[in-house]
Formats: C-alpha cells, structure tokens, sequence
C-alpha cells in the first residue's frame, strides 16, 4: 500500500506478526481469525450463506489498514 506524504509517494509499513500467514501460489484463503476485532474485516465476524467465514487475506489486511490510518489520524476506532 502507498501513501502520499509531503507530495511523495512512500510505502506504509504495519507488521504484526503474530497472525501472519504465508501466502502460496496466490492463494491467499484464510480459515481462522485471530487479532483484535476492532480492526477485522466484515467477512471475519459475520460467517457467510453457509456458516463458514472465508477470508482473504490480502483484501482483511486493506481493511486493517485503513481502520489503522482511520484510528492514526482521529485517536478513536470508527467501529465500537
């Protein structure tokens, strides 16, 4: 993910490697959840038409960020 600061393109960096997963072959499919539920993904709280939770991982790590960068920049989680 990128972010503009200053007029310059960086990179954002968050690492928290206590739920990390290693993503083979582009699949990037993840059966359990773990970490703080302020910052999960719709899709890890509420399971699907058939009562499982199916996750991507790369698509939950977006929604974290951004709750991240909403969280950074107001001092409060946008979801209680």
């Amino acid at each position: 993910m990128n972010l503009m600061l200053n007029g310059e393109k960086e990179d954002l960096v968050l690492v928290d490697f206590g739920t990390s997963h290693r993503f083979l072959n582009g699949n990037d499919i993840v059966i359990t959840t773990a970490g703080t539920y302020h910052f999960f993904a719709p899709e890890q709280v509420k399971p699907n038409a058939n009562g499982t939770k199916i996750v991507h991982g790369k698509r939950a790590d977006i929604w974290a960020a951004g709750i991240s960068l909403y969280s950074i920049a107001t001092g409060q989680h946008p979801i209680e």
